[in-house]
């Protein structure tokens, strides 16, 4: 992993491009396997998405 996550941080920044994909009638993206691993995301936990100043914030609940 070429980035550090400490508790202690209030933001964390981990630049990645992805390219939208299509399933259907909807678009997805996949998240990088260090995000998944960094954050402890399995397969059906509960993501929410946030839009704010054309920046989008996206929080494991």
């Amino acid at each position: 992993m070429w980035f550090e996550l400490t508790k202690d941080e209030e933001h964390v920044i981990i630049p990645f491009k992805r390219k939208v994909g299509k399933i259907g009638d909807s678009l997805h993206i996949t998240l990088p396997k260090e995000i998944v691993e960094a954050l402890d995301i399995k397969q059906g936990d509960i993501m929410e998405i946030y839009v704010k100043d054309y920046k989008t914030i996206i929080v494991k609940k």
